[in-house]
């Protein structure tokens, strides 16, 4: 008895923990205000929180946050070896229309964690680029790219559409890949847990998955394997 009774006190004061970290959190004035920020030479971004983030090729360098006036101090950015990081410096809750529009020149590596929605304003034209979402984050890219690694773990969404020589997934957890639109030579996935993937590969497909995973592909590869353990599923459609 004392032991359920323990048990339930401790659920009650985590339960309290997590409200009362939603309650103290900063809350946006509802009136958006846009601050350009100029920044240094960059070729990997890192966002942390549950930011909007827009992605746009120029060489402008810039950093254009559309947020509530009274959080935009709160909102911390800087470039550190050629890493732009954007974070909170406190608990905010902004407004649902607040974003972040960065401008890029060359991008090799993208990280997200926590609730991070990452989209493009039209095709970003990268060599070799990294994708890395841990959490709730989400992708909506236009990518043309040479070779591209995309890692997640947690409920990711990435949604791909353009072309790339090669994609090699690795994601764990429940993540989503919709990416029937971005023409790949070579697939590598490699997922553990209850993913659904949706690819288009040209050459070759290379699964290998843990879980019950749902796997489907476009195109006609020369070469398909598929190493599953669990009840996991491949097929093609049209």
């Amino acid at each position: 008895m004392k032991t359920i009774l323990y048990t339930i006190a401790i659920a009650a004061a985590a339960t309290l923990s997590f409200t009362s970290c939603n309650v103290k959190c900063k809350k946006g004035s509802g009136t958006l205000k846009t601050e350009s920020r100029k920044v240094t030479d960059f070729s990997r971004i890192q966002v942390e929180g549950g930011f909007k983030v827009i992605l746009k090729q120029d060489s402008s360098l810039n950093v254009d946050l559309s947020i509530d006036d009274n959080l935009l101090e709160f909102v911390e950015t800087e470039v550190s070896g050629g890493t732009l990081k954007i974070s909170n410096a406190r608990n905010i809750c902004g407004s649902d229309d607040a974003q972040i529009v960065i401008g890029v020149k060359n991008l090799e590596e993208l990280k997200g964690s926590g609730a991070v929605k990452f989209s493009s304003a039209g095709r970003l034209n990268v060599k070799d680029i990294a994708i890395e979402l841990a959490g709730a984050g989400s992708t909506d890219l236009d990518l043309s790219a040479a070779n591209v690694r995309t890692e997640g773990s947690g409920s990711t969404d990435i949604k791909l559409k353009g072309q790339a020589a090669s994609n090699t997934i690795s994601l764990k957890g429940s993540g989503k890949v919709e990416a029937l639109d971005f023409v790949v030579g070579k697939y590598n996935i490699e997922t553990t847990g209850a993913g659904e993937y949706k690819v288009n590969a040209l050459k070759s497909l290379v699964v290998k998955t843990t879980g019950s995973s749902t796997i489907e592909y476009r195109g006609n590869p020369t070469d398909v394997k598929n190493q599953e353990t669990g009840s996991s599923t491949l097929k093609k459609i049209d």
